[in-house]
């Protein structure tokens, strides 16, 4: 079985990943897990590349409290 959460960015029409992580389990992503994997890009990104975040498009496991309220709290880079 091979579970991976990744970030990518969408130009032209093409997905190109940034980051990943393997995860060793089955199923969905932990809230935990989604938080170190934005942190590492936002981590890596200078302040001008972060303002071009326009969009965060998740599948359907991308839910609960603690995760749309870290999304609400790092608004001003997911618009």
């Amino acid at each position: 079985d091979i579970n991976i959460l990744l970030l990518g960015i969408s130009y032209k029409g093409t997905a190109i990943p940034l980051v990943w992580k393997l995860l060793n389990k089955r199923g969905n992503s932990d809230t935990s897990e989604r938080i170190e994997l934005m942190e590492s890009l936002f981590n890596e990104l200078h302040e001008f590349q972060k303002q071009q975040v326009r969009c965060l498009l998740a599948d359907r496991e991308f839910i609960g409290q603690d995760w749309n309220s870290y999304l609400k709290c790092n608004s001003h880079y997911i618009i």
